[in-house]
């Protein structure tokens, strides 16, 4: 009799270590899904490094505000950038990009279409922001478009 009770209370004592580590692990993976940095080793990462900034992947809508402004919304309203354009400068993206990487510092801002292998690159109007640009124009694998703005500004919303 004490012998199926000794293995009774192991048994027990076992399913209880197994589910305990596994929830341990799994919530130690969690991640938010709206601000999951880019994967290690592109382009998007040594980037990222060179202006110093904040990585973000997700969905990118982008859209015209007003006659000098250009719109980004990052998932769905997670972040908004604002980016002042200078009259004359072209600086368009592609209305949705679904699967985007974007660089955001104060140098500038950087969007990346994963599925195209296409790059926008806003740098602020100063030789500083300048320089740090052409420095990650160098690290880029696939086509880009640049535009020097006047200036951008980065909106965080609390979800």
């Amino acid at each position: 009799m004490k012998t199926t009770i000794a293995k009774a209370k192991g048994s027990a004592m076992l399913i209880c270590a197994v589910l305990l580590t596994t929830v341990i692990m799994l919530a130690s993976c969690k991640k938010n899904a709206d601000t999951v940095a880019a994967p290690a080793g592109n382009d998007i990462q040594a980037a990222a490094g060179i202006l110093n900034g904040e990585t973000l992947s997700g969905n990118i809508v982008t859209g015209q505000g007003g006659d000098n402004n250009l719109v980004i919304v990052f998932n769905r309203g997670h972040k908004y950038v604002l980016i002042q354009k200078i009259p004359g400068i072209p600086c368009e993206t592609e209305g949705e990009i679904k699967s985007a990487e974007m660089v955001t510092s104060k140098y500038g801002v950087m969007i990346k279409d994963d599925m195209a292998n296409k790059v926008w690159l806003f740098a602020n109007n100063d030789k500083e922001s300048q320089q740090k640009i052409e420095s990650v124009k160098k690290q880029l694998s696939g086509s880009y478009v640049t535009a020097t703005v006047f200036g951008t500004t980065i909106i965080n919303q609390d979800l």
